[in-house]
Protein backbone atom coordinates (compact mmCIF):
# COMPACT_ATOMS: atom_id res chain seq x y z
CA UNK A 1 0.00 0.00 0.00
CA UNK A 2 1.28 3.51 -0.85
CA UNK A 3 2.09 5.88 2.01
CA UNK A 4 0.78 9.45 1.84
CA UNK A 5 3.92 10.92 0.25
CA UNK A 6 4.13 8.19 -2.40
CA UNK A 7 0.43 8.58 -3.15
CA UNK A 8 0.76 12.35 -3.60
CA UNK A 9 3.73 11.90 -5.94
CA UNK A 10 1.76 9.37 -7.99
CA UNK A 11 -1.24 11.72 -8.11
CA UNK A 12 1.04 14.49 -9.36
CA UNK A 13 2.22 12.14 -12.12
CA UNK A 14 -1.40 11.47 -13.11
CA UNK A 15 -2.22 15.20 -13.20
CA UNK A 16 0.87 15.81 -15.30
CA UNK A 17 -0.11 13.09 -17.79
CA UNK A 18 -3.66 14.51 -18.01
CA UNK A 19 -2.40 18.05 -18.62
CA UNK A 20 -0.09 16.79 -21.37
CA UNK A 21 -3.04 15.25 -23.23
CA UNK A 22 -5.20 18.34 -22.65
CA UNK A 23 -2.48 20.52 -24.13
CA UNK A 24 -3.06 18.67 -27.41
CA UNK A 25 -6.85 18.41 -27.40
CA UNK A 26 -9.89 19.18 -25.26
CA UNK A 27 -10.88 15.71 -24.10
CA UNK A 28 -9.58 12.44 -22.72
CA UNK A 29 -10.55 9.43 -24.85
CA UNK A 30 -11.31 5.93 -23.58
CA UNK A 31 -8.04 4.73 -25.11
CA UNK A 32 -6.12 7.33 -23.09
CA UNK A 33 -8.13 6.41 -20.00
CA UNK A 34 -7.02 2.80 -20.50
CA UNK A 35 -3.43 4.02 -20.73
CA UNK A 36 -3.83 5.88 -17.43
CA UNK A 37 -5.21 2.74 -15.77
CA UNK A 38 -2.30 0.64 -17.03
CA UNK A 39 0.28 3.27 -16.11
CA UNK A 40 -1.11 3.85 -12.61
CA UNK A 41 -2.45 0.49 -11.40
CA UNK A 42 -2.29 1.70 -7.79
CA UNK A 43 -5.39 3.85 -8.40
CA UNK A 44 -8.93 2.87 -9.35
CA UNK A 45 -10.47 4.27 -12.51
CA UNK A 46 -12.85 6.30 -10.36
CA UNK A 47 -9.90 7.97 -8.60
CA UNK A 48 -8.36 8.85 -11.98
CA UNK A 49 -11.69 10.20 -13.24
CA UNK A 50 -11.98 12.34 -10.10
CA UNK A 51 -8.64 13.93 -11.00
CA UNK A 52 -9.99 14.60 -14.50
CA UNK A 53 -13.05 16.36 -13.10
CA UNK A 54 -10.90 18.42 -10.73
CA UNK A 55 -8.61 19.57 -13.56
CA UNK A 56 -11.20 20.15 -16.30
CA UNK A 57 -14.31 21.01 -14.29
CA UNK A 58 -16.17 18.55 -16.55
CA UNK A 59 -18.24 16.23 -14.36
CA UNK A 60 -19.28 14.07 -17.34
CA UNK A 61 -16.11 12.01 -16.82
CA UNK A 62 -17.87 10.66 -13.72
CA UNK A 63 -21.52 11.18 -14.70
CA UNK A 64 -21.10 8.91 -17.74
CA UNK A 65 -19.09 6.24 -15.94
CA UNK A 66 -20.58 2.98 -14.69
CA UNK A 67 -18.67 2.53 -11.44
CA UNK A 68 -20.58 -0.66 -10.63
CA UNK A 69 -18.61 -2.42 -13.40
CA UNK A 70 -15.36 -1.38 -11.70
CA UNK A 71 -16.58 -2.83 -8.40
CA UNK A 72 -17.39 -6.15 -10.12
CA UNK A 73 -13.97 -6.23 -11.78
CA UNK A 74 -12.30 -5.44 -8.46
CA UNK A 75 -14.15 -8.28 -6.74
CA UNK A 76 -13.19 -10.70 -9.53
CA UNK A 77 -9.55 -9.62 -9.13
CA UNK A 78 -9.68 -10.27 -5.36
CA UNK A 79 -11.15 -13.74 -5.92
CA UNK A 80 -8.58 -14.50 -8.60
CA UNK A 81 -5.69 -13.35 -6.40
CA UNK A 82 -7.03 -15.42 -3.49
CA UNK A 83 -7.08 -18.52 -5.70
CA UNK A 84 -3.50 -17.84 -6.78
CA UNK A 85 -2.38 -17.53 -3.15
CA UNK A 86 -4.08 -20.79 -2.22
CA UNK A 87 -2.45 -22.53 -5.17
CA UNK A 88 0.98 -21.15 -4.22
CA UNK A 89 0.61 -22.58 -0.74
CA UNK A 90 -0.02 -26.02 -2.24
CA UNK A 91 2.55 -25.87 -5.04
CA UNK A 92 6.15 -25.15 -4.04
CA UNK A 93 7.63 -24.96 -7.54
CA UNK A 94 6.45 -23.24 -10.72
CA UNK A 95 6.27 -24.89 -14.09
CA UNK A 96 9.29 -23.93 -16.23
CA UNK A 97 7.01 -22.67 -19.01
CA UNK A 98 5.27 -20.30 -16.60
CA UNK A 99 8.59 -18.88 -15.51
CA UNK A 100 9.43 -18.21 -19.17
CA UNK A 101 6.11 -16.39 -19.62
CA UNK A 102 6.80 -14.20 -16.59
CA UNK A 103 10.09 -13.13 -18.16
CA UNK A 104 8.43 -12.04 -21.39
CA UNK A 105 9.43 -8.51 -22.39
CA UNK A 106 7.01 -5.80 -21.26
CA UNK A 107 6.19 -2.42 -22.73
CA UNK A 108 7.00 1.02 -21.29
CA UNK A 109 4.07 2.32 -19.26
CA UNK A 110 5.10 5.78 -18.02
CA UNK A 111 7.50 8.43 -19.27
CA UNK A 112 8.48 11.41 -17.13
CA UNK A 113 10.10 14.65 -18.21
CA UNK A 114 11.83 17.69 -16.73
CA UNK A 115 12.77 20.96 -18.41
CA UNK A 116 15.33 22.98 -16.47
CA UNK A 117 18.08 25.45 -17.35
CA UNK A 118 17.43 25.06 -21.09
CA UNK A 119 17.83 21.29 -20.81
CA UNK A 120 15.18 18.65 -21.39
CA UNK A 121 15.40 15.25 -19.77
CA UNK A 122 12.95 12.39 -20.35
CA UNK A 123 13.17 9.16 -18.41
CA UNK A 124 11.30 5.88 -18.21
CA UNK A 125 11.36 2.79 -16.02
CA UNK A 126 13.08 -0.06 -17.86
CA UNK A 127 10.44 -2.74 -18.55
CA UNK A 128 11.06 -6.39 -17.69
CA UNK A 129 13.09 -8.16 -20.37
CA UNK A 130 14.17 -4.95 -22.15
CA UNK A 131 17.77 -3.70 -22.24
CA UNK A 132 17.65 -1.27 -25.15
CA UNK A 133 15.26 1.42 -26.42
CA UNK A 134 14.93 3.68 -29.46
CA UNK A 135 14.06 7.33 -28.76
CA UNK A 136 12.41 9.09 -31.71
CA UNK A 137 11.23 12.68 -31.71
CA UNK A 138 10.00 15.49 -33.93
CA UNK A 139 9.02 19.12 -33.29
CA UNK A 140 5.80 19.17 -35.31
CA UNK A 141 4.04 15.86 -34.63
CA UNK A 142 4.61 12.37 -33.24
CA UNK A 143 6.73 10.03 -35.37
CA UNK A 144 4.56 7.39 -37.03
CA UNK A 145 6.89 4.41 -36.59
CA UNK A 146 10.47 3.52 -35.52
CA UNK A 147 11.59 3.29 -39.15
CA UNK A 148 10.42 6.82 -40.00
CA UNK A 149 13.16 8.83 -41.71
CA UNK A 150 12.01 12.39 -40.94
CA UNK A 151 12.69 12.32 -37.21
CA UNK A 152 15.58 12.35 -34.76
CA UNK A 153 16.59 8.88 -33.52
CA UNK A 154 18.79 7.80 -30.63
CA UNK A 155 19.43 4.35 -29.17
CA UNK A 156 19.71 4.08 -25.39
CA UNK A 157 21.13 0.96 -23.71
CA UNK A 158 20.38 -0.12 -20.17
CA UNK A 159 23.33 0.12 -17.79
CA UNK A 160 24.25 -2.53 -15.25
CA UNK A 161 21.47 -2.79 -12.61
CA UNK A 162 19.97 0.42 -14.02
CA UNK A 163 16.27 0.85 -13.32
CA UNK A 164 15.63 4.07 -15.24
CA UNK A 165 16.36 4.92 -18.86
CA UNK A 166 17.29 8.52 -19.66
CA UNK A 167 17.59 10.79 -22.70
CA UNK A 168 18.75 14.43 -22.53
CA UNK A 169 18.56 17.33 -25.00
CA UNK A 170 20.68 20.43 -24.37
CA UNK A 171 20.03 23.91 -25.80
CA UNK A 172 16.30 23.58 -26.34
CA UNK A 173 14.38 25.29 -29.09
CA UNK A 174 11.27 27.28 -28.27
CA UNK A 175 9.15 24.48 -29.71
CA UNK A 176 7.20 21.38 -28.81
CA UNK A 177 8.95 18.00 -28.61
CA UNK A 178 6.98 14.93 -29.65
CA UNK A 179 8.71 11.83 -28.25
CA UNK A 180 8.01 8.17 -28.91
CA UNK A 181 10.18 5.68 -27.01
CA UNK A 182 10.21 2.13 -28.43
CA UNK A 183 11.57 -0.81 -26.36
CA UNK A 184 13.83 -3.04 -28.46
CA UNK A 185 13.72 -6.83 -28.12
CA UNK A 186 15.32 -9.72 -29.98
CA UNK A 187 13.42 -12.83 -31.08
CA UNK A 188 15.30 -15.64 -32.83
CA UNK A 189 18.10 -13.20 -33.57
CA UNK A 190 15.77 -10.61 -35.17
CA UNK A 191 15.43 -7.13 -33.69
CA UNK A 192 11.84 -6.02 -33.03
CA UNK A 193 10.15 -2.96 -31.51
CA UNK A 194 7.40 -3.07 -28.91
CA UNK A 195 4.51 -0.60 -29.08
CA UNK A 196 6.35 2.00 -26.99
CA UNK A 197 5.07 5.08 -25.24
CA UNK A 198 4.42 8.65 -26.44
CA UNK A 199 5.21 11.85 -24.60
CA UNK A 200 4.68 15.50 -25.61
CA UNK A 201 6.88 18.14 -23.99
CA UNK A 202 5.81 21.72 -24.73
CA UNK A 203 8.78 24.05 -24.32
CA UNK A 204 6.73 27.20 -24.56
CA UNK A 205 3.87 28.72 -22.67
CA UNK A 206 0.50 27.39 -23.80
CA UNK A 207 -1.97 30.22 -24.28
CA UNK A 208 -4.93 29.76 -21.96
CA UNK A 209 -8.34 31.09 -22.98
CA UNK A 210 -11.28 31.42 -20.63
CA UNK A 211 -14.85 31.95 -21.72
CA UNK A 212 -18.28 32.63 -20.27
CA UNK A 213 -21.73 32.13 -21.74
CA UNK A 214 -24.09 35.05 -21.10
CA UNK A 215 -27.66 33.82 -21.49
CA UNK A 216 -30.60 36.23 -21.35
CA UNK A 217 -34.18 34.97 -20.94
CA UNK A 218 -37.56 36.69 -20.92
CA UNK A 219 -40.25 36.45 -18.26
CA UNK A 220 -41.44 33.18 -19.77
CA UNK A 221 -37.91 31.73 -19.37
CA UNK A 222 -37.44 31.69 -23.14
CA UNK A 223 -33.93 32.34 -24.41
CA UNK A 224 -33.62 35.88 -25.82
CA UNK A 225 -29.89 35.89 -26.57
CA UNK A 226 -26.62 34.01 -25.98
CA UNK A 227 -23.27 35.76 -25.97
CA UNK A 228 -19.82 34.27 -25.51
CA UNK A 229 -17.20 36.31 -23.66
CA UNK A 230 -13.58 35.38 -24.44
CA UNK A 231 -10.81 36.30 -21.97
CA UNK A 232 -7.14 35.54 -21.35
CA UNK A 233 -4.38 36.45 -18.91
CA UNK A 234 -1.89 36.79 -21.79
CA UNK A 235 -0.87 40.26 -22.93
CA UNK A 236 -2.24 39.45 -26.38
CA UNK A 237 -2.86 36.35 -28.47
CA UNK A 238 -4.69 35.41 -31.62
CA UNK A 239 -7.17 32.64 -30.96
CA UNK A 240 -7.48 30.29 -34.00
CA UNK A 241 -10.92 29.41 -35.42
CA UNK A 242 -13.18 27.78 -32.83
CA UNK A 243 -16.58 26.04 -32.86
CA UNK A 244 -19.47 25.96 -30.43
CA UNK A 245 -20.90 22.47 -29.91
CA UNK A 246 -24.28 21.79 -28.27
CA UNK A 247 -25.45 18.52 -26.71
CA UNK A 248 -28.57 17.51 -24.81
CA UNK A 249 -28.27 15.67 -21.51
CA UNK A 250 -24.55 16.22 -20.84
CA UNK A 251 -21.55 18.41 -21.67
CA UNK A 252 -19.86 17.56 -25.01
CA UNK A 253 -16.55 15.79 -24.31
CA UNK A 254 -15.04 16.34 -27.75
CA UNK A 255 -15.80 18.32 -30.91
CA UNK A 256 -17.85 15.61 -32.65
CA UNK A 257 -19.80 14.76 -29.49
CA UNK A 258 -22.79 16.96 -30.33
CA UNK A 259 -24.15 19.47 -32.86
CA UNK A 260 -21.91 22.21 -34.18
CA UNK A 261 -23.99 25.38 -33.90
CA UNK A 262 -21.59 28.26 -34.58
CA UNK A 263 -18.06 29.00 -35.80
CA UNK A 264 -15.80 31.80 -34.63
CA UNK A 265 -13.02 33.08 -36.89
CA UNK A 266 -9.54 34.17 -35.77
CA UNK A 267 -10.01 36.41 -32.75
CA UNK A 268 -7.46 38.72 -31.11
CA UNK A 269 -7.84 38.90 -27.33
CA UNK A 270 -5.63 40.06 -24.48
CA UNK A 271 -5.44 40.78 -20.77
CA UNK A 272 -6.98 44.21 -21.35
CA UNK A 273 -9.04 43.21 -24.38
CA UNK A 274 -11.78 40.65 -23.76
CA UNK A 275 -14.11 39.98 -26.69
CA UNK A 276 -17.87 39.42 -26.59
CA UNK A 277 -19.59 37.71 -29.54
CA UNK A 278 -23.33 37.15 -29.91
CA UNK A 279 -24.49 33.77 -31.19
CA UNK A 280 -27.20 34.11 -33.86
CA UNK A 281 -30.64 33.32 -32.45
CA UNK A 282 -31.33 30.73 -35.16
CA UNK A 283 -28.18 28.78 -34.15
CA UNK A 284 -29.21 28.29 -30.53
CA UNK A 285 -30.48 24.86 -29.50
CA UNK A 286 -32.49 25.14 -26.29
CA UNK A 287 -32.04 22.86 -23.29
CA UNK A 288 -28.49 21.90 -24.26
CA UNK A 289 -24.99 22.22 -22.89
CA UNK A 290 -22.73 24.39 -25.05
CA UNK A 291 -18.94 24.04 -25.13
CA UNK A 292 -16.21 25.78 -27.11
CA UNK A 293 -13.55 23.78 -29.02
CA UNK A 294 -10.58 24.73 -31.18
CA UNK A 295 -11.49 23.77 -34.76
CA UNK A 296 -8.06 22.42 -35.79
CA UNK A 297 -6.61 19.98 -33.24
CA UNK A 298 -3.07 20.87 -34.37
CA UNK A 299 -3.58 24.34 -32.86
CA UNK A 300 -4.43 22.71 -29.52
CA UNK A 301 -0.70 22.33 -28.81
CA UNK A 302 -0.49 26.13 -28.57
CA UNK A 303 -3.78 26.93 -26.84
CA UNK A 304 -5.90 25.52 -24.07
CA UNK A 305 -9.54 26.48 -23.62
CA UNK A 306 -10.74 26.55 -20.00
CA UNK A 307 -14.54 25.99 -19.86
CA UNK A 308 -16.84 27.46 -17.19
CA UNK A 309 -18.63 25.30 -14.63
CA UNK A 310 -21.10 22.77 -15.96
CA UNK A 311 -24.21 24.66 -14.82
CA UNK A 312 -22.96 27.79 -16.57
CA UNK A 313 -22.79 25.95 -19.91
CA UNK A 314 -26.52 25.16 -19.99
CA UNK A 315 -28.84 27.09 -22.27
Amino acid sequence: MLDLDERELALNDIREEINIVLSIKNFISEEEMKSFREGFPMFTEMEIREQLVEITGDSSYIDNYDFQEEILQSNEKVIKNTCVLEQSEITETLDANKVEENLKAENITVIREEVKYNQLCIEWDWPVGVNKALVCYRNDKFPLKPEEKDCYKFTVEKGFQEKTGEFIINKLKDESYYFWVFPIIFENGDMKYLEGKKRLVVNKAVGQIYYELKVKKNLLRQVKSVKILLKTNEEELTLPPTVLVAKKGSVPIFKSDGNEIYRLDYTVIGKAKSVEIEVPQESIIKNTYIKLFIEDEKSSTLFRIIPPKKEQMYV
